[in-house]
């Protein structure tokens, strides 16, 4: 919000916010039957390693630029993949689409 001069939240935040919430969820290990979080506070700096590079006006087309490295960031590159074939999906198609896998993403059954 800073670097926007932003002082109320908007879409490009909210999808900013969104994809980083998406990365963090999917640091994880497994536990016996279930999957724990794995983010931790210390790994921070490199958490934002990434994050720096994605922020921008249009995240959906960051993600898809060849130039993203998440060597060293914690940031598994089977999430950030998930990631870059999301926007692709949701730069490419209808709002009702688009609509629907921000939904898919929210549905508590498919969190964890």
């Amino acid at each position: 919000m800073i670097d926007h001069k932003l002082s109320n939240a908007n879409e490009t935040l909210e999808q900013n916010i969104r994809v980083i919430r998406n990365l963090l969820q999917a640091t994880r290990q497994r536990n016996e039957t279930k999957y724990n979080t794995n983010i931790r506070i210390n790994n921070f700096g490199s958490y934002w390693m990434l994050f720096r590079q994605l922020l921008s006006d249009d995240i959906h087309t960051k993600l898809q630029d060849l130039i993203l490295n998440n060597k060293g960031t914690q940031i598994s590159d089977p999430s950030l993949k998930n990631e870059v074939e999301k926007a692709k999906i949701i730069q490419s198609n209808s709002k009702n689409i688009q609509v629907a896998l921000k939904g898919l993403e929210e549905f508590s059954f498919l969190e964890d």
